[in-house]
């Protein structure tokens, strides 16, 4: 097993969880200078090689540009420090970073729900949640703007046009390669991002809350959806369509518009008692919901209930 490297004083690299943490919260969890949240520690009035000792307060947030114009003495310490005294984060209330998506529409994984060619994934009373617009012009990529909550409503990350802004106010963000990971407290996701630019883009966790409308996702297990007491669990799905998540005056539906579905398990159902699972039928793991195309909302359901499809295998009340 390899020891890992130590300065002249025997000190490792790694520092303490904690102390990251406490870097992290205190700086706005971005680089001090220039508020990118794709950030590196730095020792702050002495090089690594000579500390002997993690401490919070002589560790600050640079990101790689700003860490290398320290490096090669094109920044000074004590402009560093000064930045330290008002990190940028904090200034602007929010760390930044941008996505790197490409020119063709990027697939995005909403749990267990694979979209593809999608332009509306989550829609509130027809307010875009979280949505794809195509490029401004040739060779242009493609825009995700989206806006993340925690499950008490409040905003933790918005993307506007490809550029993440991380709220200041969450309890923790971190960076860890191509994952952004966002924590109400210790061991308590809100929300994990992972990047696989140029074309896909993966939401690992999600336990949010926006105007009643109650989404949990993880990969690779059930995404839940819930308003009002009426509950749709996805086990998992890819979706070629536009609106995959929609509340729309208390109905709650997925792929209300999709062209082609191909979903493995779909359970609707509802802690209610007013919910009647005889006249919304489950759609079996083997069952391929193509006869659901182009099908109208206020048309009875292809499935056969004879209810109307919007309150059917298209939504629930």
């Amino acid at each position: 097993m390899a020891v890992a490297k130590r300065n002249k004083q025997g000190l490792g690299r790694y520092i303490p969880a904690d102390v990251r943490r406490q870097v992290r919260q205190r700086d706005g969890f971005g680089c001090i200078i220039c508020g990118s949240a794709f950030y590196q520690y730095d020792h702050l009035g002495v090089e690594f090689v000579d500390a002997d000792l993690h401490e919070p307060e002589k560790i600050v947030l640079l990101c790689g540009s700003c860490h290398d114009r320290k490096t090669r003495g094109a920044l000074s310490t004590e402009t560093i420090a000064r930045h330290a005294e008002a990190p940028k984060c904090r200034e602007k209330e929010f760390s930044w970073g941008a996505f790197d998506v490409g020119v063709t529409t990027p697939e995005v994984v909403l749990g267990s729900i694979t979209a593809k060619s999608a332009m509306t994934l989550i829609s509130v009373d027809g307010e875009e949640v979280f949505s794809i617009s195509p490029p401004e012009g040739e060779n242009q990529p493609f825009r995700v703007n989206a806006r993340f909550y925690d499950k008490s409503g409040e905003l933790t990350l918005e993307v506007i046009d490809n550029e993440m802004r991380a709220a200041v106010t969450n309890w923790d963000i971190e960076v860890v390669g191509n994952r952004i990971e966002i924590r109400s407290q210790l061991g308590v996701f809100d929300l994990v991002i992972r990047s696989e630019p140029p074309h896909r883009l993966v939401i690992e966790r999600l336990d949010m809350v926006y105007k009643g409308l109650s989404i949990i996702c993880r990969e690779g297990v059930d995404t839940t959806i819930e308003n009002d007491g009426a509950i749709l669990r996805v086990q998992g799905g890819v979706f070629d369509c536009d609106g995959i998540i929609e509340l729309d005056n208390g109905v709650l539906s997925v792929g209300r518009m999709c062209r082609f579905v191909t979903m493995d398990f779909l359970h609707v159902g509802s802690g209610s008692s007013r919910s009647s699972p005889t006249l919304r039928p489950s759609i079996s793991s083997s069952t391929h919901v193509r006869n659901l195309l182009n099908q109208g909302r206020n048309e009875p359901c292809n499935c056969g209930s004879g209810i109307k499809f919007k309150y059917c295998h298209g939504a629930v009340p």
